[in-house]
């Protein structure tokens, strides 16, 4: 659960500094998964998407020094979709935003390790799938509340 927490944080984290809108992050079926409106952003643009999506490998890399492929089929398949190439050709470029976002990529891989905790303990809703940030709670913790 530590890489797919890691990952999903990923996402968020680039897709944030990016300047996009994340929406949620949720446990479905039991996985953590962010939501990200790729429409959102005032300077949208493809390359950035795929950066996005690059970014939950780019992230377990950063972390565990590896990606698992075939957890990252799915983003690979989206980039393919928006006419991008290879994932790790935008490693670099999450990577590097996940660098300059390093104190809100930790916390909020705590924050999603801590829920996932609670989930697993009986302490939030007896489902393997409900929200665990809603778009206006992801804003408050990016700025530090």
């Amino acid at each position: 659960m530590k890489e797919a927490i890691c990952h999903e944080s990923g996402h968020a984290i680039v897709g944030r500094a990016l300047g996009y809108t994340v929406v949620k992050m949720e446990l479905r079926q039991g996985f953590p998964r962010t939501v990200v409106d790729f429409d959102s952003a005032t300077e949208n643009s493809v390359s950035k998407q795929c950066v996005i999506l690059a970014a939950g490998a780019a992230a377990e890399i950063t972390v565990f020094g590896a990606f698992d492929d075939r957890a990252c089929a799915c983003d690979q398949k989206m980039i393919f979709d928006r006419g991008g190439e290879e994932i790790s050709t935008y490693f670099p470029k999450a990577q590097e935003l996940l660098k300059s976002h390093h104190n809100n990529f930790r916390r909020l891989r705590e924050r999603l390790s801590h829920e996932w905790i609670e989930a697993q303990s009986g302490l939030l809703p007896d489902s393997d799938s409900f929200e665990l940030m809603d778009q206006k709670e992801f804003e408050r913790f990016w700025i530090g509340e």
